[in-house]
């Protein structure tokens, strides 16, 4: 059986490397948010909002990684009683990026469905239920570190042990929940604006992006809900140790991926708009290299809360470039 020391150099090796993934993931992520689609040119109009999110995330786990250095070499050097505090800050640091994660979650479900309370009551519940376990877990674990009492002790470890099942329980919900309901709606969304391929297209790509995302953090999720459940039995605690590390990874990178595939997607639904337009439709001949004037048109009105307008720049027959703003868009 693995002890305690060696669940935390192989638990601090693999964070050490999913780090490495993460930061790979990060610099794409601020590529995409800071910089204009085609060139290094800085955006003109940057969502702040979802930059400040990213760059909290790296704090949180550049952190996290730090001190679980820290133990790492505490444990090795045989000085357990160092664990106790650092611990506290890593479990709240972790907590707190899934937290923020799931708000975004949430928020998402909220513009996608026209800002309507109605539909993220329930995830807004679950991350209400989230928030407060995290606080009681965090709680019991400070009477953890100075009891006053055996039977204290036991209860605290008792209580706490339930209300991090909960967390994860919340947790999981929340993202089930709001994954597919931001899914639906846009496939319903897509469904009514079949007649712009290029469109219904795009939306059924953000549709598969968002699932592959909530799919990979849910099940990290469900990994780390099991290795709590049975943390009571030693031979799985190296299991445990490593599910959670993974999980807290999954946070950041998925966050990640979702902000570059969407901006993969735009740039290459561009290209897509571009090569359609340029194409004659009487013969499929390419159009000459005439210049024309700046046109600006709305295209298509979707059917519901959501509306899709997109203004067309045409500088020559060649360069066609499309911003699309829509709530589904914007969410992203």
């Amino acid at each position: 059986m693995i002890g305690l020391v060696e669940g935390n150099v192989f638990a601090t090796f693999l964070q050490a490397i999913l780090f490495g993934l993460y930061l790979a993931s990060l610099a794409h992520c601020l590529r995409w948010q800071m910089l204009d689609d085609e060139g290094w040119r800085l955006r003109k109009k940057i969502n702040w909002a979802m930059l400040i999110i990213a760059v909290l995330l790296f704090l949180f786990s550049t952190i996290d990684l730090a001190i679980s250095l820290y133990m790492t070499i505490a444990a090795v050097q045989g000085d357990i009683r160092s664990y106790s505090y650092p611990w506290a800050v890593n479990t709240v640091l972790e907590i707190s990026s899934m937290l923020v994660t799931d708000a975004v979650l949430i928020y998402r479900c909220w513009v996608v469905y026209a800002r309507s309370w109605r539909i993220v009551c329930l995830p807004i519940l679950f991350w209400i239920s989230f928030f407060t376990s995290s606080i009681l877990c965090t709680f019991y674990y400070t009477v953890l570190l100075n009891p006053k009492n055996a039977e204290s002790a036991f209860h605290a470890t008792i209580l706490q042990y339930r209300f991090y099942i909960l967390l994860y329980c919340a947790n999981i919900a929340t993202n089930i929940y709001a994954t597919t309901a931001i899914v639906l709606r846009i496939l319903k969304v897509a469904r009514g604006n079949s007649s712009n391929s290029n469109g219904s297209k795009r939306l059924h790509n953000i549709c598969r992006i968002l699932a592959e995302s909530g799919i990979l953090f849910t099940s990290t999720s469900i990994l780390s809900l099991v290795a709590i459940i049975t943390e009571s039995q030693l031979e799985l605690r190296l299991f445990g140790d490593l599910t959670l590390v993974l999980n807290f990874a999954a946070t950041s990178i998925t966050f990640n991926l979702i902000l570059i595939r969407v901006g993969q997607d735009r740039i290459s639904n561009t290209y897509d708009d571009s090569c359609t337009n340029l194409q004659s439709p009487d013969n499929g001949g390419v159009l000459t290299t005439l210049q024309f004037q700046d046109h600006i048109s709305d295209i298509t009105t979707i059917p519901g809360d959501l509306t899709s307008k997109v203004g067309r720049d045409v500088q020559d027959s060649i360069v066609l470039i499309t911003h699309v703003r829509d709530p589904v868009m914007s969410a992203t």
